[in-house]
């Protein structure tokens, strides 16, 4: 029988618990009551991950990932609808229904999307696993986030004739995962710059972080735009699964990811803004633009800043005092837009800040 002092501290730590889940609720939701205020519109597509016939991993409760996914994809875009009308949200679905995977990734192209944001829990041997983690696309670094992205494609296998839309591979096979080591997004350091501040929103509410990490998921190879795949917690973790399971865990999640993605897109805002306000300068690299093959580039090192669908007119790049040539080369269905050539590779490390300071966080340096 516990004594008097046993039930006087385990009576406390429920107390300070709920405490802390109250306050941070209540932090939460006065983050989400200041609007988002944006200049520019933009287009969000939220992918709550699963769904129909794929349950994702499965909670020592019996919590579906697919539930979970879904009631914090549809809480978040609620509060961004709410606060932040320059947003439009697309959900890659809003019940419970199986969508392939390669379609996910397909709508946000074709809605020509700002950003792609994959929702999921996570899941591991040991129950004492827990945290938050938000993934870029990549080659994985350890083990374990291999074993996180191989979970995640396994959903490619309840597909009818998988083969025709992803090739041979296999997301049972670590060999497999070797093809993303060539693996160069043009939105890799944007989609970096969206995953740090989810982690650091989630920190706010009280959440450990597990930090950003990187795995080849194949919902965010085929994306044309920055993208992100979060994973909200560990279903496997007893307290994590009831904190996930609460419509209170599930609405603090939600409004730590609105903080996040609102303060992504204001950063995107000031930049746009600061390369529209350099635009109105002389624009000396634009004047001199010439369309050609990579084959019949002259050789030398040259800064990759920009990867679009459709082609951009130069002097809408508002490119300022850049000393070199415009370069746009037409390939796989994607123009590219480089500068250069310069002989010495500290040279164009140099035009390569100039670029990021210019707006192109994602410009890199190539040699051809």
């Amino acid at each position: 029988m516990p004594t008097t002092a046993q039930i006087f501290i385990s009576t406390t730590r429920i107390a300070l618990l709920s405490l802390s889940i109250l306050t941070g609720f209540l932090h939460s939701q006065t983050l989400a009551q200041t609007p988002c205020s944006l200049h520019h519109q933009y287009i969000l597509v939220l992918d709550p991950g699963h769904g129909g016939r794929d349950p994702g991993c499965i909670g020592t409760r019996g919590t579906l990932e697919k539930d979970i996914a879904l009631a914090v994809a549809k809480k978040t875009g609620e509060l961004i609808q709410q606060y932040a009308p320059n947003i439009q949200v697309i959900y890659t679905r809003t019940k419970d229904q199986f969508v392939e995977l390669y379609r996910r990734p397909q709508l946000a192209n074709k809605k020509k999307a700002d950003l792609f944001v994959s929702i999921h829990c996570n899941s591991a041997p040991d129950a004492r696993a827990h945290g938050t983690e938000t993934y870029t696309m990549g080659l994985h670094r350890t083990e374990a986030n291999l074993r996180v992205a191989m979970r995640e494609n396994e959903v490619i296998l309840k597909e009818t004739n998988y083969q025709e839309h992803y090739g041979n591979f296999d997301p049972r096979s670590p060999e497999a995962y070797i093809m993303f080591s060539l693996y160069q997004h043009a939105f890799l350091e944007e989609s970096i710059e969206v995953a740090r501040r989810v982690e650091e929103a989630f920190q706010q509410i009280g959440r450990k972080s597990r930090g950003v990490r990187q795995a080849g998921f194949l919902v965010l190879y085929k994306t044309a735009m920055p993208s992100i795949l979060v994973e909200l917690g560990f279903l496997t973790n007893p307290q994590e699964e009831a904190f996930l399971r609460s419509k209170e865990g599930q609405q603090r999640m939600a409004l730590a990811l609105y903080q996040a993605l609102c303060s992504y897109f204001q950063y995107r805002d000031s930049l746009l803004l600061a390369r529209k306000q350099s635009s109105a300068q002389p624009d000396t690299a634009s004047a001199h633009t010439t369309t050609t093959t990579a084959e019949n580039l002259p050789p030398g090192y040259y800064v990759q800043f920009l990867a679009t669908r459709t082609q951009r007119e130069p002097s809408t790049l508002a490119l300022n005092n850049l000393p070199g040539k415009v370069w746009i080369i037409h390939t796989n269905g994607w123009y590219k837009y480089l500068v250069g050539p310069y002989q010495r590779l500290r040279q164009a490390r140099t035009i390569q800040r100039q670029l990021h300071s210019q707006g192109f966080p994602d410009a890199f340096v190539r040699k051809y």
